[in-house]
C-alpha cells in the first residue's frame, strides 16, 4: 500500500495581509447628513447618515469614517458618538468624550494584526477648555452581532494636554501606526507607536512655533509619510501654515518650515505625487498653492499661486480622496469645492467652486479622516471550494495510509481546529476504504465556526470483486488461460490500473441442459415429419439443439394416436320438416352419421340421433375444445346451430378464477379466445347459456346449460 501526505494550504481572508486598496476611505459621512461613496465615478451622494450638526451650529469639525479594504462600510464617528454601517448608534457608542467643535474630534485607527478591534481617538476642544484631553475608545466589531460596539475599554485618557491637532500615519513597517499629537501652550510634537501589544510610550520632538491657544487648524501626513503639514489658527500674530521632514521609522521631526503668516490658514494638503500643499484661509477665504519642487525653501514660498482670491467665504478642511482630488469643505454650503488636477501647477489644478453636489447634505468645517493604507477585512472568509476540491482528487488504493495537514497563513492555533470525527488540530491521519467528505471547523473568535468540506476519492475498492459464472453441465470455461469447472471457487490477486493490489473471486456454479418433452398426437394412419426423418404413433427420439449464449437443449419428442372422436347429437325437428345439415338434405336417413374434422385435426363423425314429435323443439350443443389459432378450423366457440336457432340468448365465458372473459346475445356471435384484443392463455374455461327456443305451432322453451372448454393450439 502507498502512504499519502497532502497538505491543503487554506488562505483566509480574514487573516491575509492585503495590498493597499486605497478602498478604506471610500464612504465619507461629514457635515448635516452629509456623506459620499468613491465607488462610483462622479461619487455617489449619500444622506442616510446618522451626523447631524450638534444644537443646531454649524459644527461637526473633526469626524472619521472607515471602511475595509475592499471599500465596505464599517462605521464613523463624530467624537461624540460613534455609528455602525447601518447607521445605528452602537448600543455603547454614547457619551464619547470628543467635541464636535474639534478639528480632530474623531480618528479611526485598525489595532495592528488584528482582525476586529479599533481605535477610535477623541479629543476635546477649546469651547470646553479642552476638559477631557485625548483619549481612546476600543472598537469591537464581533460584538453587536458583528456590526460593532464600543468595548468596557472607552475614554481612557492619552494625553490631556493635546491640542485639537491630531493625525496619524502608517509606520514604515508596514504594520504599526503612528499617532501624532501636538500638545496645547508648548512646541511639543507626540509620535504614539500603535502596535499589536499597545500604545507605546510616545516619541517627542520639540520644534517649531509654541501652539498658543491649542484650537483649529488642519494637521497631516503627507501621501508618502515623509513630511507633515499644519495650520495654527489663532490671533493674526499666531496664525501661520508651516511644514516639517517626518520619519517615520522612528517617529521624529524635524526641519521646520513656515509657509506664511498671519493669514488665518486652516484647511491644508499634500497633491498625491507630493509635489504640491495646497492651503486655505478662512473668514474672507482664499486657496492658495505652493510648489515644493520649486528649489530651496525661499523658492517654495515664492511660488505660491492664488488659486481662489479673498473672497467671503468659508474655507475649512481639505482632504485628498480616494480618486486623487482635493475636496475643500465649505461652512453651511450644499456642496464641496474640488481641485480636480491636484498635481498641477497653479491655476492648471484646475478648482472647481461647488464641484462636488451633497444634495440635501450641508457642508460644515471638518471632512473625514481615514487611513488609505490600512489591510482590516470585515467579511466572512472564503475559500474557493472547487480548488479545494481538486487539490485532494488524487488517487489513493484503499485502505491506504493518508495524513492531510492544512495549513494557515497566518498561522492559527491548532486547538481551534477539530475534524469531523473528532480530532483536534491541523493534521488528519486515516486509511479510508471508500470515497468520503471530510469537514475541518475553524472557531473565530468573531465569526464563530467556519467549516471547510473536501473529499477523499479513493480510486480503489480492497472488497475482492465477486463474479459467479454458470457454466454448462460436463463442459469447462476458459478464464485467462484456466479452464474452470462448476461448484468452484478462484481467487486470482492482480494489479489494477491505479497500481493498487486487487483480487477477484470467482464462484462457478453447475447449470443444467436444458430438457423439454414434446408429446405429438397423429391421426390414424399419419405420420410426422422430424428434421427429414418420418415417425408414426408409438415411436420417440430425442433432438439436441446447440446454443450459442445458454446450455445446448435437449426435446424428447413422443408420438401417439389421437383419439378418434364420435360425436352424438341429438336433434329435435317437428313431423314433416327436414333435416338439413351444411346444405345437405338428411330426410331420408334416419339417423345420419356425418363426417368432420375435429380440434385435433383428425377425421371424426357426427352421429345425429333425430327425434320428430309435435313440439320439435331441441337443446343447444355445445363443444368441449376449440383451437383458436387461425387455421379455419374450430377457431371459435360457441353453440353448434343446426337446423334450430334460439328466439333469445345470451352467452358467458369466464376464466377459473370467475372473470368473465365473453358475453354475447348473438348465438351466431361465437368466443376467438381474446380478451380486450389480446389472445388469452389456454386454459380450461367455463361457459354458462341461457336461451329460448320455438317449437312447432308456436311452442317455446327457455334452457339453462353450463360446462367447461377446452382450448387447444
Amino acid at each position: 500500500m502507498r502512504s499519502l501526505f497532502i497538505a491543503l494550504s487554506i488562505t483566509l481572508l480574514l487573516h491575509t495581509q492585503l495590498l493597499p486598496a486605497q478602498s478604506q476611505g471610500h464612504v465619507w459621512y461629514f457635515g448635516d447628513h452629509a456623506g459620499l461613496d468613491f465607488a462610483t465615478s462622479p461619487p455617489t451622494i449619500l444622506t442616510d447618515g446618522s451626523n447631524d450638526f450638534q444644537n443646531g451650529i454649524l459644527w461637526n469639525e473633526g469626524c472619521s469614517s472607515i471602511s475595509d479594504a475592499e471599500g465596505n462600510f464599517l462605521f464613523h464617528s463624530n467624537g461624540e458618538q460613534v455609528w455602525d454601517r447601518n447607521q445605528n448608534l452602537m448600543p455603547n457608542g454614547d457619551g464619547l468624550l470628543g467635541h464636535s467643535s474639534s478639528t480632530s474630534a474623531a480618528i479611526i485607527i485598525p489595532i495592528p494584526e488584528s482582525d476586529q478591534l479599533f481605535y477610535l481617538f477623541t479629543c476635546d476642544a477649546w469651547e470646553d477648555d479642552f476638559e477631557n484631553g485625548l483619549r481612546y475608545s476600543i472598537i469591537d466589531l464581533c460584538l453587536n452581532d458583528q456590526f460593532g460596539d464600543v468595548t468596557e475599554e472607552k475614554n481612557i485618557v492619552l494625553n490631556a494636554q493635546a491640542a485639537e491637532k491630531v493625525c496619524a500615519a502608517k509606520h514604515d513597517n508596514g504594520v504599526d501606526y503612528w499617532l501624532i499629537v501636538h500638545e496645547r501652550s508648548n512646541d511639543a510634537f507626540l509620535a504614539y507607536l500603535i502596535t499589536a501589544e499597545g500604545i507605546e510610550s510616545p516619541v517627542q520632538s520639540n520644534i517649531g512655533p509654541t501652539e498658543v491657544l491649542g484650537w483649529g487648524g488642519q494637521m497631516l501626513v503627507s501621501p508618502n509619510r515623509e513630511m507633515l503639514a499644519y495650520c495654527q489658527l489663532g490671533l493674526e500674530e499666531f496664525s501661520q501654515s508651516l511644514l516639517l521632514d517626518f520619519d517615520a521609522s522612528t517617529g521624529l521631526f524635524s526641519n521646520h518650515r513656515i509657509f506664511a503668516v498671519g493669514n488665518r490658514d486652516y484647511g491644508i494638503s499634500f497633491s498625491p505625487d507630493n509635489s504640491k500643499v495646497y492651503v486655505s484661509t478662512l473668514g474672507f477665504g482664499s486657496l492658495r498653492q505652493y510648489d515644493l519642487n520649486a528649489g530651496d525653501w525661499a523658492a517654495v514660498v515664492d511660488s505660491e499661486s492664488l488659486i481662489v482670491s479673498p473672497t467671503i467665504d468659508n474655507f475649512r478642511e481639505q482632504r485628498l480622496g480616494p480618486d486623487g482630488k482635493i475636496y475643500i469643505s465649505r461652512t453651511g454650503v450644499a456642496a464641496l469645492g474640488v481641485i480636480e488636477d491636484p498635481n498641477a501647477a497653479g491655476l492648471a489644478c484646475n478648482y472647481v467652486d461647488a464641484g462636488q453636489p451633497l444634495g440635501s447634505g450641508i457642508a460644515s468645517f471638518g471632512l473625514p479622516f481615514f487611513l488609505s493604507d490600512f489591510d482590516y477585512h470585515n467579511q466572512s472568509p472564503t475559500y474557493d471550494t472547487a480548488q479545494l476540491l481538486s487539490a485532494t482528487n488524487f488517487e489513493i488504493c484503499s485502505g491506504a495510509a493518508l495524513s492531510i495537514q492544512a495549513i494557515f497563513d497566518p498561522p492559527v492555533s491548532e486547538e481551534d481546529l477539530i475534524w469531523s470525527d473528532g480530532t483536534l488540530g491541523s493534521t488528519l491521519s486515516i486509511e479510508p476504504i471508500a470515497s468520503e467528505q471530510y469537514l475541518l471547523e475553524l472557531s473565530d473568535d468573531c465569526l464563530g465556526v467556519i467549516s471547510f468540506t473536501f473529499s477523499v476519492d479513493v480510486v480503489h475498492n480492497s472488497q475482492p470483486t465477486v463474479l459467479n459464472l454458470e457454466i454448462c453441465e460436463g463442459e469447462t470455461l476458459d478464464f485467462e488461460g484456466q479452464l474452470l469447472v462448476s461448484n468452484e471457487v478462484y481467487n486470482y490477486a492482480y494489479t489494477d490500473q491505479f497500481g493498487c493490489d486487487s483480487l477477484v473471486q470467482i464462484l462457478t456454479t453447475e447449470l443444467p441442459a436444458n430438457t423439454a418433452q414434446r408429446e405429438i398426437a397423429l391421426c390414424p394412419n399419419e405420420s410426422y415429419n422430424l428434421n427429414g426423418q418420418e415417425f408414426s404413433a408409438g415411436e420417440s427420439t430425442s433432438l439436441l439443439l446447440p446454443q450459442e449464449t445458454t446450455c445446448d437443449s435437449l426435446i424428447e419428442y413422443t408420438f401417439f394416436e389421437a383419439e378418434k372422436y364420435l360425436e352424438l347429437r341429438d336433434t329435435s325437428l317437428c313431423l314433416g320438416q327436414p333435416f338439413i345439415y351444411e346444405s345437405i338434405d338428411y330426410s331420408d336417413t334416419e339417423n345420419p352419421e356425418i363426417p368432420y374434422t375435429a380440434a385435433n385435426g383428425c377425421d371424426s363423425t357426427i352421429l345425429f340421433q333425430i327425434n320428430r314429435d309435435e313440439q320439435g323443439i331441441g337443446e343447444l350443443l355445445f363443444p368441449n375444445s376449440f383451437s383458436p389459432n387461425g387455421d379455419g378450423q374450430n377457431d371459435s366457440f360457441g353453440p353448434l346451430l343446426k337446423g334450430q336457432f334460439p328466439s333469445q340468448y345470451s352467452l358467458q365465458i369466464f376464466d377459473r378464477w370467475g372473470k368473465m372473459l365473453f358475453e354475447s346475445s348473438n348465438p351466431e356471435v361465437a368466443w376467438d379466445g381474446s380478451y380486450k384484443g389480446e389472445q388469452v392463455s389456454l386454459a380450461v374455461f367455463v361457459w354458462y347459456c341461457r336461451y329460448e327456443m320455438i317449437g312447432c305451432e308456436g311452442l317455446s322453451q327457455e334452457f339453462e346449460a353450463m360446462g367447461n372448454v377446452t382450448g387447444l393450439r
